[in-house]
This record gives C-alpha cells, sequence and structure tokens, in this order.
C-alpha cells in the first residue's frame, strides 16, 4: 500500500510539476526508502539517484539536500556490497556536511560512523577505528558522552578490536557502552 501510494504521488508529481522538480525528487526519496526498507537496493539506487539528478539541477551541487541523498546512496552502496562507492558517496556527504554544518555537527559525526562501519566491513580495521574515533570525539562534544548514539559508537570500536584480537581494548569499549545504555535506557531495557 505504501508504494502504491508513494507511486501515485509521484505520477501526480510529475503531471503537475513536470518530470525534473523538486517535488518530483522528493517523491522519488520517498520511494527509495520504502524500496530501501523492503532490501530492494538496486530499485533504491535508481530512485535515490534519480532525485539526486533533479536535486543536483534545480538546487546546485552545493546544498545539504544534497548531502543527504549522498549519505543515502552511500547506505545504498554498502547494503549492495559495493564499497568503495559506498565510501565516494560518503565522502562526498562528509563534504557537504562539514561545509554547511561545521565539523562539530551530529550529521557529521554519523558520516564518519558510516564510513567506519564500511572499513569494518572491507577488513580495513585501522582505518574503521580512525574513523570511529572522529566520530566519538564530535558526539562527545555534540550530543554528550551518556547519549545512545554515542554508546552505538563505543560499542562499534569494541567490535572492531575483537576482530582484531584486542580483547582488552574491546572489552574497555563494551564496558562504556554497557554504563551509557543502563543509564539511558535502563537496567531491564533488551539492549542492556
Amino acid at each position: 500500500l505504501a508504494m502504491e501510494n508513494a507511486q501515485m504521488s509521484l505520477d501526480m508529481r510529475i503531471s503537475s510539476f513536470g518530470e525534473e522538480s523538486q517535488e518530483t525528487a522528493e517523491s522519488h526519496d520517498t520511494i527509495a526508502l520504502i524500496y530501501k526498507n523492503q532490501g530492494k537496493y538496486q530499485e533504491a539506487l535508481k530512485h535515490s539517484k534519480k532525485s539526486l539528478d533533479i536535486k543536483e539541477e534545480k538546487l546546485g551541487v552545493n546544498h545539504p539536500d544534497i548531502a543527504k541523498n549522498y549519505s543515502n546512496i552511500g547506505f545504498i552502496y554498502f547494503k549492495l556490497g559495493k564499497y568503495d562507492q559506498a565510501l565516494e558517496s560518503y565522502e562526498k556527504a562528509l563534504e557537504l556536511k562539514q561545509k554547511f554544518f561545521g565539523e562539530l555537527h551530529p550529521d557529521v559525526a554519523r558520516t564518519y560512523g558510516h564510513m567506519g562501519i564500511v572499513h569494518a566491513e572491507q577488513g580495513s580495521l585501522e582505518k574503521a577505528i580512525k574513523y570511529y574515533k572522529r566520530c566519538l570525539k564530535i558526539q562527545e562534544q555534540s550530543i554528550g558522552k551518556e547519549h545512545i548514539d554515542t554508546a552505538a559508537t563505543y560499542n562499534s570500536m569494541g567490535n572492531v578490536y575483537l576482530k582484531n584480537g584486542k580483547f582488552q581494548e574491546a572489552l574497555k569499549y563494551y564496558e562504556v557502552t554497557l554504563k551509557i545504555r543502563v543509564k539511558v535506557l535502563g537496567k531491564n531495557h533488551p539492549d542492556v
């Protein structure tokens, strides 16, 4: 039903505003999100790229909305196992986010975190740690040391150290993760 409504909205927007309108780009974003949530990544990629093309034409290449599209495309490439393309998209998103939001913004941190995930998946554990540390530094300053997203980054770092066979270092990060989760979520929460 969601896809039917989104497709109907796209058709109406194309009819009302044209193929290359900002409104049409938004409909492509919605359809891409639905496909992404269904695990249909090739279809999601097609619509995300179409939205990006329209937005670059209408808004220019230096706009915050373009950063969001690059992040979405990076995620889709990651899910498709196309790690180099994922990193390339995340780099473009990062550059724009830094330009518009500054270095100490949660969206910048999140992009560093996504890049850490890609490097970890590729087996580039040192690079993964480097990006997670950047992410963590920004998170601690922007959203706080005891935020659930900060805990997720600590946990990801623990996972990388575990993969690297650095068990004491992994344990240190897992303990911080646990402490934050207990404080924020309560000791009876399933994530604790």
